[in-house]
Formats: C-alpha cells, structure tokens, sequence
C-alpha cells in the first residue's frame, strides 16, 4: 500500500476508491491511457522543483521506494527530501500541481491547510520515513496552483495519533488483496462502475 492509495482505501479520495486499489493490486485495473491530470504532474514537477531551489536555496534529492520496518505491505515513495543549507536537516516534500482543484482547496500558504487527501499521503510518509530512523518533526508541501502565481509553501506537522488510527482499515485491506476478497463498491463514486465492470467481466457460455 503506498501513500498515494491511503485516501482512496479510507473513502477520502475523489481520484479513486478501495476497490479501484484493490484493481490495481491484484493486476485486474481497467486499461486505460494515463490521464493528462497524473502526466502533467510528473512533467511540472521536476519544474516546481527547480522553482523551490531558486527560492529557498535548498538541495533537493529523489529517494527510492521506501518499505515500513514493521510492516512489509506499507510503501512509501516521496516526491523529494529537502536540506537546508542553515541546518543540514532532512525534511520530507511533497510537490504538487493544481491543475484539477480549486485555489479554495488550500488555505493560507504557511499554514498546514492543504486538501485532506494530500494530509493523508503526507502522513503515510513520515510514519514510513520514521519506522526505519528518519523522523521528520513535519513535511514541506508545495502547491503549483497556477503559472502566474509564485509556488505556495505548506507546512504539515507529523501527527504521531494518524497512523495508528487508520492501520486498522489498511491491514484490513491488505488481507482482501491477499485472500482476493474484494471490498464493497463505493456506489456513490465516479469510478466504481467501470471498476466492477473489469472485476466482474462477462465470459461467454457463463
């Protein structure tokens, strides 16, 4: 389970839902061309990147996949680890374009007011970062929201009551994709009738 698929299991995501994961993890996801909102992210990023070096001076470096100490089914893959040059800490970073939300999405830049499903990934990461001996007091959040704007700066605080809260539900899915149980269909979301339409695909002579 990576951070990205931690909203969509809890209900929390309007990109997706526990069964559109459960899809994807069991190799029965629809087929379909990568959306412009998901390749416009990853060719802005390295750009917002390079914006965040401009203005804060920063180093910014990529990591790779990253596998929680304790519990081998949760990933993380963080977009970049920030240093600065004052303190030579390492902070997680988030980078994201706004491109499918509105500016009322995010609140004051500074401040930690940035769209639930981002708060949860957010925390999935620290909580991976700190079980193999990377504890980040907070993660840097930054928000493209549009090109004649300046890059907003978020700061949200690692909330040690998070994970704990929510590992019940992912444990829980887990065992659906390794028992192949597949969860109950969120009727009220965009994406479940294709979703159950790949899981349940008509065979003919059945």
């Amino acid at each position: 389970i990576g951070s990205s698929d931690t909203a969509k299991i809890l209900g929390l995501s309007k990109f997706g839902t526990a069964l559109s994961v459960y899809l994807d993890k069991i190799g029965a996801a629809p087929e379909e061309p990568r959306s412009d909102r998901l390749l416009n992210g990853t060719r802005f990023e390295p750009a917002i990147a390079g914006a965040i070096i401009d203005e804060y001076g920063w180093t910014l470096k990529k990591v790779g996949m990253e596998q929680h100490a304790d519990l081998p089914f949760i990933l993380s893959n963080r977009d970049r680890i920030s240093i600065d040059p004052s303190d030579s800490l390492e902070v997680t970073t988030e980078i994201k374009t706004f491109e499918v939300y509105q500016q009322s999405d995010l609140g004051e830049p500074e401040t930690d007011e940035i769209p639930l499903e981002h708060a949860c990934q957010v925390q999935h990461q620290l909580e991976v970062a700190r079980s193999i001996g990377y504890y980040h007091e907070h993660a840097w959040y930054f928000a493209q929201v549009g090109f004649s704007e300046k890059v907003r700066r978020y700061r949200v605080h690692f909330d040690p009551e998070f994970f704990p809260t929510v590992l019940p539900a992912l444990q829980e899915f887990w065992n659906r994709v390794e028992t192949r149980t597949p969860p109950e269909p969120d009727w009220s979301h965009p994406t479940t009738l294709e979703n159950l339409q790949s899981l349940y695909e008509p065979v003919i002579g059945k």
